[in-house]
């Protein structure tokens, strides 16, 4: 096994290991959004170029913006008993 540095094997870097730095926050940094509330789209300021990721189960629809995505990366949640996550 070669070089290990930052949890992964970077023996064949195009970047020498000394330049590789860490960034943003730690391991397990950004907390999942769980138990999210839920707007009617006017209130969330949803409009026909707001990109959303949508789930569409049980009759039930759900959108989840992207902006909110960039914040938080996971959001776990549940239509019914059916548990899910959104990443």
């Amino acid at each position: 096994m070669g070089a290990k540095k930052i949890g992964f094997d970077i023996t064949d870097a195009t970047v020498p290991a000394r330049e590789i730095m860490r960034g943003g926050p730690g391991r397990d940094g950004i907390f999942a959004l769980t138990n999210p509330e839920f707007v009617s789209a006017a209130e969330a300021k949803i409009t026909d170029d707001t990109r959303v990721l949508g789930v569409f189960f049980n009759g039930i629809a759900k959108a989840y913006p992207l902006r909110m995505l960039t914040i938080h990366e996971i959001v776990s949640d549940s239509i019914d008993d059916q548990f899910y996550a959104i990443t």
